[in-house]
């Protein structure tokens, strides 16, 4: 149920502040329209048959004049010389107030209370007859008929008087007409010597005089009041749902609609402030913003998005029959006439106040307002008294309709592709074709740079264009949807997908220089159009032609509006309701191509292979294909995938997020797109792929997050099989991806290469959680160009790939679980491979493999088991030619990991350079623990470190080195072989003058070359974990101060450490620092003879960096104890800054996330001890709506702090951003509704 104005502190407030801002007035159009006093007080008969037997001022606007004696001459009724002050005119030069030059017409509203018919026109008198009888002239629109019972609008325009008298002796010759002459242009309106009205009858007349409201004066609803305060009141069937879709309106579902009687939805009593009613107090306590009597016509836009024909029409209430009178008899129900609207059709729709449908007035106290049900062509009484504001619709059953208070002409894809053609000028449209989503896709050849080609809908204009259906002419009537009089502008997006730049344009056609014969005059056709806009390649504009300030063309030869030279700018369209062309123009060179649309793309797109043609907002952001959802969402939106198969190729070329939920199925199609990127010669066929750019350096960001990913062993000889391939994707995420089955038809791993995960280019890619399975080649691969060009790098982080296991044939590829090379860099942590194994005496398949990079990788705390080789560090020789001749492999950490059960766990070969191997727990490999070899013993690996590692169990040797080390041995001391007394050792090698072995220990075999006493007589201590606690943290309000511990856990003496240095991400637009002190662990180990600790942080936007060491004593040296066990190494105090509000979103959050962690021992010396971390998490759920304050509850201080920045915006001293509740910039009344609306409410 919709909460309404009720507190009535809120009620003060509104009082106190809130002003109606009525639309402008256009500067073309300025009317002169008498009041009730002048009418009244002034008007009296001056000439012709019968008399005026009464005047009365009667409730509400207007005054009943009642005549006697009426003729079929007129009877003239005026404000005569001089004309009172009150008629409205400036001071004259003869001292009265004769001045009305600011007007350019004169209007006034007739009723007919009858009993008879009459006509009535409106006059007025110019110079003066007193002074110059020469100058006294007589000027009049054309007469009006009145049946009983019905009202008018009669207008005198100044520049087209319906006739003049009296002008024949003017003493200005180009001013004299003769009697009786049309169209004339309105003379000396700075000595107006009377003004008043005719009435021709027969007998007696009753008729009702009152004035108008300027025409600009509409009310329009904004998207808010649509959303929050619209429901179903009445009638048939169901209101399903009511969404703002952003740059459209709301859109509206319905079911159950009945094809003959309306479905009312509305606003209803008490009517909010969002309408724009102007605060009124009606006695008896009661007040609201409910007066909108300075309003003369209420529009919306209607767009039919369903699969069926609707009838809609605008209705209001007026007159209470609650409080605060309760009586029924006031309230009446007004209505315009129905409008019927296909599928893919707009239209704007009125409801004229001056002309409406009338009903339940029969018995309205005012017996001048009482009318037969069904009355039409009443005026509107009482709209200060407003109690329901909506519409209604027919159907047949389910519909969707967009609702819009925005009164903009913007093209249906239907309209722009079935109906939009070339008209003329240079080139030629090659092809017009409806993409997904919004937009219908241009193409053009021959374009010229300073000659226009147009392309649109010439007359007639089809009904999809929002036109409404109008009949013209008098002896031969034709009709066309061509009346557009209730739009205000004509909008369209221009999306330049071409190479070169363009200029567009909006241009219409009004009037006819065709059918019917009367309407036949080349005079009538005028050409519309805004200014040039210049779209470059990749850009996206929205183009504007303002109806009330255009540039004009073909105005020449005009006879019934002002003259204009062609080119002129700031003109008001006319004739809009007989528009014979709609479109745009384009300017470029030769060929382009643009996606032209009605309105922005969707943020946010929803695919399921369950929706059909019949869900709400199908085609638009509601999609059975995903890769339709990925072409219609906006740059940077949301496709949001759910449960189903889905069998097709994606192709992203722009940012987005793609989830899935609960894990969607992407099956590969039979006939897939290839793809040739500049990083390798081959050809790649990606069912997912996602890039910046094809061939250059641009960049998008991508997220792929929770999808099944089934290759259906569909590879095809002579291309790269790969299930997610991204290019320039930064950053690029992978995540909670199933992926498998990318074998060819055979089932086999022989034949095409396939993989799992490709990222190359200028890319940064974090692919986590993903399981990998069935492929030939690779499971995640990151690859750079080896070359000069920019190169990938990743996390990869907790996935599990699982190889084929080995094989009974020969001829398969050796597959490599994760690969990085070729100049990328990566962090690989936290993996679990399997089974990556060849039948091939040739080749070794690895779980994971480093080669050729020098950019630096790190590979911790993975577990590798039953693969050919666990982890590579391979730098091919440089004979093998492009690539592996450009980069040599450097600079590679292998620590923390678990190996188990691998053929060789650890290969270091050829070239590689600067490899650092800790803390490794190296377990029952079949052959080898560790190899540092040369292929062809030209080049080997050289400053190689391995240390503390846990060797045990290996088949041949816990470490073997090749012959060419001898000069340039492996650093393997400090390592656990298995057993207290050292390795095995059977020969003996001289190093350094130094003869090295024999060692008969009973731990795993040690080749010569290896230099590995002093050995660490038991297993490798257990590495210590860096937490954030506590792990988990939930703020309640915006302001909220809390603190976290980074600790230190299971650290033991034996590792002696002495300093300790992280990082700690967060979100900085969530989250603020307040403070960060030292915790008491380290403090406990650093009493004398050391000096005490050194603390340091550093605040750096989205991180804090913290360093923490122990003094040595005054000779540099550390003493035992050293730090052991649990503690808090430092406290972080953050503040909560962002809170969303509206308890239907769903909380934010943020990972307090430890990164580039390093503990280091008394030595000094990298990597340091290897440790594990524990991430933390935050989280803050919304508050509700208008709680200004944050405290949880909405209530008087909200309401203060909204009042004290009413009507401030950004710039001003008393701003107050958290009040701007909208959010639209300024802080007015409609802030202050939405805490009226939520006031009481308060978080769970």
């Amino acid at each position: 149920m919709k909460k309404k104005l009720s507190a009535m502190l809120l009620n003060v407030i509104i009082v106190a502040s809130l002003l109606l801002t009525i639309q402008a007035v256009k500067a073309a159009e300025v009317t002169l329209t008498l009041s009730d006093d002048e009418l009244n007080t002034q008007f009296a008969k001056k000439w012709g048959p019968g008399t005026v037997t009464a005047k009365v001022d009667i409730p509400g606007p207007g005054v009943r004049f009642d005549f006697s004696g009426l003729g079929s001459s007129g009877t003239g009724v005026c404000d005569d010389y001089p004309v009172s002050p009150l008629a409205g005119g400036d001071p004259d030069n003869i001292g009265g107030y004769g001045d009305f030059r600011k007007y350019t017409q004169y209007r006034l509203v007739f009723t007919n209370l009858g009993p008879n018919p009459v006509s009535v026109n409106i006059d007025m008198n110019t110079g003066w007859t007193n002074l110059d009888p020469t100058r006294d002239t007589y000027w009049g629109n054309s007469w009006t008929y009145l049946n009983v019972g019905e009202s008018k609008v009669v207008t005198l325009d100044f520049s087209c008087a319906g006739e003049v008298w009296n002008a024949q002796d003017d003493p200005v010759p180009e001013w004299r007409y003769p009697g009786g002459t049309s169209g004339v242009i309105v003379r000396r309106l700075s000595e107006v010597s009377r003004i008043g009205f005719q009435i021709i009858g027969s007998g007696d007349a009753s008729i009702v005089v009152s004035a108008t409201i300027p025409k600009d004066t509409v009310i329009t609803l904004p998207d808010e009041e649509l959303t929050t305060q619209f429901a179903k009141e009445t009638g048939p069937g169901n209101l399903d749902g009511a969404i703002d879709i952003l740059g459209y309106g709301v859109r509206f579902d319905f079911s159950g609609l009945s094809a003959s009687v309306g479905t009312v939805v509305g606003d209803n009593f008490a009517v909010s402030a969002l309408a724009g009613g102007a605060w009124k107090d009606y006695g008896s306590g009661f007040a609201g913003p409910y007066d909108f009597s300075g309003y003369d016509r209420f529009s919306l836009l209607f767009i039919n998005v369903g699969t069926k024909s609707v009838t809609v029409n605008l209705k209001i209430n007026t007159g209470w029959t609650n409080t605060p009178w309760g009586t029924p008899e006031r309230d009446t129900f007004w209505e315009n006439s129905w409008t019927s609207i296909n599928p893919g059709e707009s239209r704007v729709v009125t409801l004229d106040f001056w002309n409406a449908k009338a009903w339940n007035a029969a018995d309205d106290p005012v017996s001048e307002w009482r009318y037969p049900d069904g009355t039409s062509g009443v005026i509107v009484r009482r709209l200060d008294e407003l109690s329901d504001i909506g519409f209604q619709i027919l159907g047949d059953g389910e519909a969707s309709i967009i609702v819009s208070g925005g009164l903009t002409l913007s093209l249906s894809d239907g309209e722009l592709s079935s109906e939009f053609a070339w008209e003329y000028g240079p080139g030629a449209v090659t092809a017009i074709t409806d993409v997904p989503g919004p937009g219908v896709r241009f193409d053009f050849s021959g374009l010229s740079a300073s000659v226009g080609t147009v392309v649109g809908d010439n007359f007639p204009v089809s009904a999809l264009a929002g036109g409404a259906y109008k009949t013209y002419g008098v002896t031969q009537q034709f009709s066309t949807w061509g009346d557009f009089s209730g739009y205000d502008k004509y909008t369209l997006l221009f999306t330049n997908i071409g190479t070169t730049s363009v200029m567009v344009n909006l241009k219409i056609n009004t009037g006819w220089t065709n059918t019917p014969p009367e309407y036949s005059k080349a005079w009538r056709d005028t050409f519309w159009q805004n200014e040039w806009t210049t779209i470059l390649p990749g850009e996206m504009k929205a183009v504007t032609l303002n109806f009330s300030s255009a540039e004009v063309w073909n105005a020449m030869d005009e006879e019934e509006y002002k003259v204009y030279p062609d080119g002129t700018t700031g003109v008001a369209v006319w004739r809009l309701d007989e528009v014979s062309d709609v479109g745009f123009q384009i300017i470029g060179n030769g060929a382009a191509s643009m996606i032209v649309s009605s309105r922005s793309k969707p943020s946010q797109v929803y695919v399921d292979d369950d929706y059909t043609s019949s869900t709400p907002g199908w085609g638009f952001d509601h999609f059975a294909i995903i890769q339709e959802g990925i072409d219609a969402v906006a740059e940077g939106g949301t496709v949001k995938v759910y449960e189903g198969t889905y069998t097709e190729q994606l192709i992203i070329n722009k940012s987005l997020i793609l989830t899935g939920d609960p894990k969607p199925k992407i099956v590969a199609p039979d006939v897939r797109s290839k793809f040739t990127i500049p990083e390798t010669g081959a050809t790649f066929d990606p069912i997912v792929f996602g890039y910046g750019s094809l061939t250059g350096s641009e960049a998008i960001s991508v997220t792929i997050e929770g999808f099944e990913i089934d290759g259906g062993n569909k590879a095809a000889s002579g291309y790269r099989y790969v299930a997610v391939l991204l290019r320039n994707v930064k950053p690029g995420i992978i995540v909670n991806n199933t992926i498998h089955s990318l074998y060819p038809p055979s089932g086999k791993g022989s034949g095409p290469e396939t993989f799992g995960i490709l990222v190359y280019g200028n890319s940064e890619a974090t692919i986590s959680y993903n399981e990998i399975r069935g492929f030939s080649r690779g499971g995640i691969g990151v690859t750079g160009d080896a070359g000069p060009s920019a190169d990938p790098s990743a996390d990869v982080e907790q996935n599990i790939v699982l190889g084929n296991g080995l094989e009974t044939e020969t001829g398969w590829w050796a597959e490599n679980g994760i690969q990085v090379g070729y100049g990328a860099a990566a962090l690989i942590q936290g993996n679990e491979v399997y089974n990556c194994t060849v039948n091939n005496p040739n080749w070794a398949a690895t779980g994971i493999l480093v080669v050729d990079t020098e950019e630096g990788v790190i590979i911790n705390s993975n577990h590798v088991e039953g693969c050919d080789t666990g982890i590579g560090a391979v730098d091919f020789p440089s004979t093998y030619g492009s690539p592996w001749d450009y980069h040599i492999l450097s600079n590679v950490i292998i620590t923390g990991n678990y190996l188990i059960s691998n053929t060789w766990q650890i290969d270091i070969s050829n070239d590689a350079r600067n490899i650092t191997v800790t803390y490794n727990d190296i377990i029952n490999a079949t052959e080898d623990g560790i190899d540092v070899w040369s292929y062809f013993g030209d080049v080997y690996p050289t400053n190689v470190e391995i240390h503390y590692n846990n060797i045990t169990g290996s088949g041949s040797y816990g470490i073997w080195a090749s012959e060419e080390l001898e000069a340039a041995p492996v650093n393997a001391t400090f390592n656990w072989w298995g057993d207290p007394t050292g390795p095995y050792h059977k020969t003996s090698w001289v190093y350094d003058s130094q003869t090295i072995g024999p060692h008969y220990g009973l731990g795993d075999n040690v080749s010569d070359y290896v230099l590995y006493d002093p050995w660490i007589g038991k297993p490798a201590l257990p590495e210590p974990l860096f937490k954030v606690e506590p792990p988990n943290y939930t703020a309640r309000l915006r302001g909220e101060i809390f603190t976290v511990n980074i600790t230190i856990n299971d650290l033991e003496a034996g590792w002696k450490a002495v300093a300790f240095e992280f990082k700690l991400r967060f979100n900085n637009t969530l989250l603020q620092v307040l403070n960060v002190t030292e915790g008491p662990f380290l403090k406990e180990f650093a009493g004398a003879p050391h000096q005490g600790t050194y603390f340091i942080y550093r605040i750096k936007g989205n991180y804090i960096h913290i360093g923490i060491v122990i003094l040595p004593d005054q000779n540099g040296e550390y003493h035992e104890p050293f730090p052991h066990g649990n503690g808090t190494l430092a406290t972080i105090t953050f503040k909560a800054i962002h809170q969303q509000m509206g308890l239907e979103k769903p909380p934010e959050s943020c990972i307090l996330a430890l990164y580039d962690t390093k503990i280091a021992d008394q030595t000094g010396e990298p990597p340091g001890i290897p440790h594990h971390s524990q991430n933390g998490y935050y989280e803050i759920s919304p508050t509700v709506y208008g709680d200004v304050n944050y405290d949880g509850t909405v209530d008087i201080f909200d309401i203060t702090a909204a009042a004290l920045a009413f009507g401030s915006v950004p710039s001003d001293p008393n701003w107050n951003a958290d009040a701007d509740l909208n959010p639209d910039g300024i802080i007015d009344i409609f802030d202050l509704v939405v805490i009226a609306l939520h006031f009481g409410e308060t978080i769970p």
